[in-house]
């Protein structure tokens, strides 16, 4: 089984957690369906990591997203208290 190292980062003045897994010159940030959750994606639309805005006001149970073209998925959050 092959591993893959995971990096976290999170902001604590800007209330932001980071998810990277790859890094690419020239990958931008792109929005996902979900207003808190940003994805990192290469030039060829690989998903590279993403972020999770307000993550202070995430509680309750775990709600599920899509990344990228191969709909990747991933639980990144919870239902938010303050409503989105």
């Amino acid at each position: 089984m092959q591993t893959k190292k995971v990096k976290l980062w999170y902001d604590s003045e800007g209330d932001m957690l980071e998810v990277t897994w790859a890094t690419s010159e020239g990958a931008t940030v792109e929005p996902t369906a979900h207003s808190r959750v940003m994805e990192t994606i290469d030039e060829e639309g690989n998903v590279l990591g993403f972020m999770v805005q307000g993550v202070s006001h995430i509680k309750g149970s775990p709600f599920e997203i899509e990344l990228g073209a191969e709909s990747a998925k991933f639980l990144v959050g919870a239902e938010e208290a303050a409503g989105d």
